[in-house]
C-alpha cells in the first residue's frame, strides 16, 4: 500500500506530466483545492474544468525540496519553472499542504511565489 507521501511524490510527477486524471485519481469526490489568493475549486470535475483553462504547452518543472507526512496530512515545499506568457520562464516557490481522509486527498491549499529577479 501507498504512503500518502508516496502519493504526493506521484501527483508531483502527475504535474510535471500534465496529467490531470492520475491527479484526480487520488482525490475523494468532494476534494477542494485552494490556491491562495484565488477562488476554492471543488470537485474532481471542476480539478479538471479548471486546468483546461490552462496552457497546454505549460507543464512545470518541479523540484520538491521538503516533503513532510503526517498520519493524514503532507506538506510538500518546492521550487518551480515553467513558460511565461512574455516567452521567458517563469521562477518561483511553493508549499502544498495536503489533508488525507480515508486514502484520498480531502483538502489541498497552494501557496505559490514568484521569486524576483535579482538585479
Amino acid at each position: 500500500m501507498e504512503t500518502i507521501k508516496e502519493i504526493v511524490q506521484k501527483i508531483n510527477q502527475a504535474f510535471r506530466d500534465s496529467d490531470m486524471e492520475t491527479f484526480t485519481g487520488y482525490c475523494a469526490d468532494d476534494v477542494v483545492w485552494t490556491m491562495v489568493g484565488s477562488s476554492a475549486v471543488t470537485g474532481k470535475q471542476g480539478i479538471l474544468d479548471f486546468m483546461k483553462g490552462m496552457p497546454t504547452d505549460c507543464e512545470p518543472v518541479l523540484q520538491e525540496k521538503l516533503i513532510f507526512a503526517g498520519e493524514n496530512n503532507v506538506t510538500c515545499t518546492g521550487t518551480m519553472e515553467m513558460p511565461s506568457s512574455n516567452g521567458g520562464v517563469w521562477k518561483g516557490g511553493f508549499c502544498d499542504i495536503y489533508q488525507f481522509v480515508d486514502g484520498k486527498i480531502k483538502t489541498l491549499e497552494t501557496y505559490v511565489v514568484e521569486f524576483k529577479q535579482k538585479d
